[in-house]
């Protein structure tokens, strides 16, 4: 999630600065896979991800209306101004919020059943 952060902070400053017009595709796990997401702390990453939201929320609102309105063409999404970029990175959110609850979920019930087995 903090390499997806990142990558909109730098493609609304793009947007702003008249360098990006087309957003280039990421692969948010093969990222994932290359920085070893899994294998680091989790307090740590929501840290560093609560960090760079705070950064993202400090560059859109220093932004004026005319910096809000430009838009770039994503190869998934189309055109996108800093609204449609926001309203993606909701649903990304509530995606991996969603990935997570059904992880503790089946944590909880995995320890739950074990705990009756005397394991």
């Amino acid at each position: 999630m903090l390499d997806v952060e990142q990558l909109w902070q730098q493609r609304i400053h793009g947007m702003v600065d008249g360098t990006i017009d087309k957003f280039q595709q990421m692969n948010p796990d093969k990222e994932a896979a290359l920085k070893r997401y899994n294998s680091k702390q989790y307090e740590r990453g929501l840290r560093e991800l609560a960090q760079s939201r705070a950064q993202t929320a400090a560059q859109i609102l220093q932004l004026s209306p005319a910096e809000l309105a430009r838009t770039a063409l994503h190869p998934k999404f189309g055109p996108m101004n800093t609204l449609k970029i926001l309203e993606t990175m909701e649903a990304h959110d509530r995606q991996h919020a969603a990935q997570l609850e059904k992880t503790l979920a089946l944590v909880a019930s995995t320890t739950t059943a074990t705990a009756g087995t005397g394991c």
